[in-house]
């Protein structure tokens, strides 16, 4: 995947807040990798299930912190029911809901299982 060690991603801060239902979660992002000037940011959900969120409403709101301080966010809201598309990667399957955000970038729901209480948050730059 291209550069991993961008000097502009490294010193960025990502931060997510996630809500449906009754449920939140907010935590920043665990990597940044680079590729063609594109930030793949990844976060760690835990305490909820992707069966948890299916056909609820979700909010989802992503700010990026540059080091020059400016603040730049992207969110979504909608209802989670799109169907999940397989990818191998290193030998394990995962699946993938694709999500477009308010700015019109996309947002990568990943997980194994859809029972287990963590999943990953792709948000793409």
């Amino acid at each position: 995947m291209g550069n991993k060690n961008s000097i502009l991603a490294k010193y960025d801060t990502y931060n997510i807040f996630f809500q449906s239902c009754e449920k939140t979660y907010k935590s920043k992002n665990d990597d940044i990798k680079k590729s063609n000037n594109t930030n793949f940011v990844y976060f760690t959900v835990k305490n909820i299930s992707v069966m948890e969120l299916l056909n609820k409403n979700i909010k989802m709101y992503i700010s990026r912190i540059t080091l020059e301080n400016e603040v730049y966010e992207d969110k979504l809201d909608l209802t989670l029911d799109e169907t999940p598309v397989t990818n191998k990667i290193k030998d394990k399957i995962y699946y993938d809901i694709k999500l477009n955000t308010k700015d019109g970038k996309y947002v990568t729901i990943r997980y194994e299982n859809m029972m287990n209480k963590q999943f990953r948050v792709i948000y793409i730059d």
